[in-house]
């Protein structure tokens, strides 16, 4: 099979053509040679070429000293429609990742040490977040690994199934930080389960301290699934890294239909700003790939 490879010096576009699977790859300072590998097939391809935590693809002097910081690199991964909602109207967790999707989200939770999610995913939807296929949780095994990445849930009163899948769904260690909000019989419920707890003072839980305390206990890549007020909260704090968005050919409508960062919003002065680095055509939808700028005028913290 072969492979084919488009250049645009400076502006550093490469295009991959690999049967009906093309990925866009752009680097703003075309300084790394090897950013595109050859290979012979599609699978050979994927494991040539793993993606790299994309802020060492091109950082300027504003973002060296972010990298430089000791918390994890965070990636937030979203599944979307075409016209930017994550759910339906009835906010019922529905599904809007393809079959190929599924198995690109199943690669990124294998690759990642800690899987973190907000309070209202966990209590309306009580994902399982574990790694689906067998081969990439005996990869994991093989690397000394336990077969799922940690499971994270963030929620100031903790109120969600302390039996449910998020918990006893696995083998894998669950980390929950909440706040003195919590009730102490739910605090309990949940160490009784085998659960981890952190409670933060205060009404809500400080972000920045949690990513430190989880770069404590090993969690050096972190995805972040959902939900958009959560993503949201992290993105104006300046604590994302890389976002990754799978569009799905589909329209949802609804303006109360929830988008992959909702909140309270920003003016247009002071959007966050992306930089496209990859697009990935799956043949049933797209994934676009960004870096989070973070210059002076764009840092939250």
């Amino acid at each position: 099979m072969v492979l084919q490879r488009q250049v645009v010096a400076n502006g550093a576009r490469h295009a991959l053509a690999i049967g009906r699977r093309a990925v866009w790859r752009f680097n703003a300072t075309a300084t790394c040679g090897s950013c595109v590998r050859y290979a012979a097939k599609e699978d050979d391809f994927r494991h040539a070429a793993p993606r790299q935590p994309i802020r060492h693809l091109a950082v300027g002097p504003a973002e060296r000293e972010a990298v430089a910081v000791r918390r994890p690199h965070v990636h937030v991964n979203v599944a979307m429609s075409a016209d930017g909602k994550i759910d339906s109207v009835a906010r019922q967790g529905m599904t809007i990742s393809s079959p190929r999707d599924k198995e690109r989200v199943d690669q990124l939770r294998a690759r990642a040490d800690g899987i973190l999610v907000g309070g209202h995913t966990l209590s309306g939807e009580d994902p399982k977040l574990t790694v689906k296929s067998a081969a990439l949780r005996a990869e994991r095994a093989s690397r000394g690994l336990p077969p799922n990445p940690m499971k994270i849930g963030v929620t100031s009163t903790a109120a969600f199934r302390p039996d449910g899948e998020f918990v006893r769904a696995g083998p894998a260690r669950v980390v929950i930080f909440t706040t003195d909000r919590a009730s102490k019989d739910q605090v309990a419920a949940l160490r009784t389960e085998g659960v981890d707890v952190y409670v933060h003072p205060g009404a809500r839980v400080d972000l920045k301290r949690m990513l430190d305390e989880l770069a404590d206990q090993g969690v050096r890549n972190l995805m972040v699934e959902g939900g958009g007020g959560f993503i949201f909260e992290l993105l104006q704090r300046g604590l994302v890294d890389e976002l990754s968005a799978y569009v799905a050919p589909k329209i949802l409508g609804g303006a109360t239909a929830p988008t992959p960062a909702d909140g309270a919003g920003l003016s247009g002065t002071a959007a966050i700003q992306l930089e496209l680095v990859e697009v990935e055509d799956l043949g049933d939808g797209i994934v676009l790939n960004y870096r989070v700028k973070w210059e002076a005028s764009n840092d939250r913290t």
